[in-house]
């Protein structure tokens, strides 16, 4: 956009001087346009200096703290607070981080509560942990200042994928290579993620593959597939 008003106004220079060309003598005139471009285009000159001052794609030039490399903190399975994981307690936690002139984190605030104290104290520890060197915030002047960052951690509980269950399948895969007569034998307990239980075959055999008899022919065959989770204490 600064381009296209820089162009505009050279194109007006122009034009005007155009003007000038046909209402006053060639000679004198050329002079004129000659003095007359020359002083437009030092305005124009300092005016692009003036726009180029500040790049607002150049993190440097922000006037807000940006930090250095990406910033997404977020809770492991072991920052957890544990009297949080058994009462099932999750949440959002707003956060507000002190940066000093040095673009160093200083200080860790909560500033909107997720409504669990346990959440709201484990956050600005995951935060101060996670937390990178800031690109500081600058004043008018193009100084560095000690400045607030605000940033959000979401806390929510993750049980492992692996839990006790029992997936117990028959289908018959076709000389075609298709999925037919697919019937559940039994599932049960906490299953895979992406298992269906009204459609238990459901993305079994994607690639089509099939059976072969001994003379290299495409032969339709029934197929049992029973999946077993156990989950026991490890004895101390």
């Amino acid at each position: 956009m600064m381009y296209k008003a820089l162009f505009s106004l050279v194109f007006a220079v122009f034009s005007l001087n155009s003007a000038h060309a046909q209402e006053a003598d060639i000679d004198e005139t050329a002079d004129a346009v000659a003095a007359d471009f020359e002083a437009n285009m030092e305005v124009v000159s300092e005016a692009a200096e003036a726009a180029m001052e500040v790049d607002p794609f150049d993190p440097t030039s922000n006037r807000s703290p940006f930090p250095k490399r990406g910033f997404y903190p977020t809770p492991t399975p072991f920052d957890y607070p544990a009297d949080s994981h058994v009462n099932g307690e999750e949440g959002l936690v707003r956060l507000t981080l002190d940066i000093d002139a040095e673009g160093t984190v200083t200080d860790c605030k909560v500033s909107e509560s997720s409504g669990h104290l346990a959440l709201d104290k484990a956050s600005c520890a995951v935060a101060l942990r996670d937390a990178p060197e800031f690109e500081p915030a600058k004043d008018e002047r193009g100084n560095a200042v000690a400045s607030k960052y605000e940033l959000t951690i979401d806390w929510n509980i993750r049980e492992p994928e692996l839990q006790p269950m029992v997936i117990d399948v028959r289908l018959t895969i076709g000389t075609d290579g298709k999925v037919s007569e697919c019937e559940a034998l039994e599932t049960s307990g906490t299953l895979f993620r992406g298992f269906d239980r009204t459609d238990p075959c459901k993305n079994m055999n994607r690639s089509g593959d099939i059976y072969r008899d001994e003379n290299g022919q495409p032969v339709a065959k029934k197929v049992r597939i029973r999946m077993t989770v156990e989950v026991d204490d490890v004895p101390e």
